[in-house]
């Protein structure tokens, strides 16, 4: 109810999350409540670890801090990523959402090292640690205050699909598990006179660097370049079939994210070879502009003609895919064409996005696959090809 309330309040039309604004909205809102209550975090933590002495709370005071930093970049990055596209950077400034998230890493693994080698020496020279009624308190607002601050970052992040955002999530989560075990430490030290304040202020610094390594390779796998969400492509694929009888099938849908929304796709769409070419275009230019409008992205298809009414190719079209789902179910082929003098059958072999596999041995044994179950004509002509779209 919370989150709805603050989306009301500060983001407008903030269901229309494909909007360059609307995500920078989503962004700014998440800052803002991050520096806000991060700095009240952190006040009542060091205050109170400076009166106890604790070392777990000074850690996880200071982690506040780094996270106030962090909620500040978060502020300008969004602002940043945000900017229209210019003539130097024709895609818009979108990826500066996943330069933020990297930021956001850094700082937490440094955070999280500096916690470490203070949290040792700690250990080394052990001081006394004294609790209270208020110690306690603080402690068990902190884990409320951060466990709902993950639910809302993750909220929004869902929402709007912002890698940024769900680095912020993830960072808040850590930061709950890690004040819990100072809680820990107060138990031990109260129950059983073990004095693990020390030890678990070591265990909040690994949870922020363990933290600090997650956030760093979700946010380093989109500049690089990642399989697109599977979901995702099943829904536009099926959203071009359905938009025409004269799209017989897609494949090759290849999703490009420049961040904040900005999504370019390509795609092969079959056509009934006998098409008239006017006609498919006009049909190919109202699809992709009704992808715009749907999804929010911008669709550029290759038309690839088929021969629907070739009752040979087709035969052999079912056959082979039949061969090759049954050597993996995840594989497809598609682009099935006879040669001219009906000896060659060419088509291409999806595998997967493992580019580890050796895709010259898949493709002989499929071949050899075919072979033995069709014979040896026609030949077998087959290009392999990897999948642009997670597993």
């Amino acid at each position: 109810m919370m989150t709805k309330l603050l989306l009301k309040l500060f983001v407008k039309d903030y269901h229309n999350t494909t909007n360059a604004k609307v995500r920078t909205a989503y962004g700014s809102l998440s800052s803002a409540v991050g520096i806000v209550l991060n700095i009240l975090l952190c006040s009542f933590k060091l205050t109170v670890a400076y009166i106890s002495g604790s070392a777990a709370l000074a850690a996880d005071g200071a982690n506040n801090l780094s996270d106030v930093c962090t909620c500040v970049i978060g502020l300008v990055g969004f602002k940043l990523a945000g900017k229209p596209a210019d003539e130097e950077h024709p895609f818009g400034h979108g990826r500066y959402e996943y330069i933020l998230s990297l930021i956001i890493s850094f700082f937490v693994l440094l955070m999280g090292a500096e916690l470490l080698k203070t949290s040792v020496q700690k250990i080394l020279h052990p001081e006394p640690v004294s609790y209270s009624a208020f110690f306690l308190a603080v402690l068990i607002a902190s884990i409320l205050l951060k466990l709902w601050m993950a639910i809302f970052n993750a909220k929004l992040a869902k929402q709007a699909s912002m890698t940024a955002l769900k680095a912020v999530s993830r960072d808040s989560l850590s930061d709950c598990l890690s004040t819990a075990a100072v809680l820990v430490s107060l138990f031990l030290g109260k129950c059983f006179g073990i004095q693990a304040d020390a030890y678990c202020g070591a265990a909040v610094s690994l949870f922020v660097l363990w933290s600090g390594i997650g956030i760093f390779r979700e946010s380093i796998q989109p500049l690089l370049g990642k399989p697109a969400d599977k979901d995702k492509v099943q829904q536009i694929e099926a959203f071009i079939c359905d938009f025409d009888p004269a799209i017989l099938g897609v494949h090759d849908l290849v999703l490009h994210d420049y961040g904040m929304g900005s999504v370019f796709a390509v795609a092969h769409a079959e056509v009934p070879a006998e098409s008239n070419l006017v006609s498919i275009h006009h049909i190919i230019d109202s699809l992709e502009q009704a992808a715009k409008e749907r999804f929010g992205l911008d669709l550029v298809l290759h038309i690839d003609p088929v021969e629907a009414d070739n009752q040979q190719l087709e035969a052999l079209r079912q056959r082979v895919l039949t061969v090759v789902k049954s050597v993996d179910e995840h594989y497809t082929a598609h682009d099935f064409r006879l040669s001219e003098d009906k000896s060659k059958l060419y088509f291409d072999l999806v595998i997967d996005s493992d580019i580890k596999k050796d895709s010259d041995k898949i493709g002989e044994m499929v071949k050899a696959r075919i072979v033995a179950a069709l014979g040896e004509s026609p030949e077998p002509v087959i290009n392999v090809e990897f999948s642009f779209s997670a597993r």
